[in-house]
């Protein structure tokens, strides 16, 4: 299994950072989501079955590690990190994270926690539905963010729409783009590429205004490649 392979490079990181640093007393984990909080599981979809299939992240990272392991979403992790290091921690801060990057995910931090800690999968910001006649994604949601701004659905978008430009830069690579050859297209002020990330924002744009009237945040900080 390919996760046990990322268990064992994490534990071999972990060992080489103790050995430096004796005086780490636990180690925290950021992972992909859906995670299961009460079981410590990462659940993932199979192919061609809709049907998914936990990992049992923390009882597999804590067979191989000594110290004890915490482990969590990878954008509450995110939501924690900036509400520690930014503001000071401060418990009237409300703070919004949202982590747009394989997937879209977002976490909130209320009075000093973030929404998991008491509503363990709340603020599934991916699956906001931003068009009630949009596409499905794989999980059964209707136009949600995750078929608009996710890596897999954007690519696929740009190139539906890439016949309709003759000229793009991303020609060169129509078959076989990334979501890197888009952003570099974009910094040359390609026209596919420009309007492609700008819908892009525009969308999560969109699914970020919907939570400002129901929890009104302080700060909202969006992560990782596509800023």
């Amino acid at each position: 299994h390919s996760m046990d392979a990322l268990i064992s490079l994490i534990a071999e990181k972990v060992a080489e950072i103790c050995r430096r640093h004796p005086h780490i007393i636990a180690v925290g984990v950021a992972t992909v989501g859906p995670y299961v909080y009460n079981e410590g599981s990462i659940l993932f979809s199979e192919p061609r079955a809709d049907e998914k299939t936990a990992y049992p992240l923390l009882k597999k990272l804590q067979e191989k590690i000594s110290l004890p392991v915490f482990a969590d979403h990878d954008a509450a992790a995110g939501a924690l990190g900036y509400w520690w290091f930014r503001t000071s921690c401060n418990p009237h801060t409300r703070l919004m994270h949202i982590f747009a990057a394989e997937g879209v995910g977002g976490s909130f931090v209320l009075n000093g926690h973030p929404l998991s800690d008491f509503l363990s999968h709340a603020f599934e910001f991916g699956h906001i539905i931003i068009n009630l006649h949009g596409e499905q994604c794989p999980n059964g949601c209707i136009g949600c963010l995750e078929t608009y701004c996710s890596f897999p659905s954007f690519i696929r978008r740009t190139r539906e729409r890439l016949s309709h430009f003759p000229d793009s830069l991303l020609q060169a690579k129509k078959d076989t783009f990334t979501i890197y050859d888009i952003i570099s297209a974009m910094k040359a002020k390609d026209p596919l590429a420009l309007a492609m990330v700008e819908e892009w924002g525009h969308s999560l744009g969109c699914g970020i205004a919907s939570f400002l009237p129901l929890f009104f945040p302080d700060v909202v900080v969006v992560s990782d490649i596509m800023t």
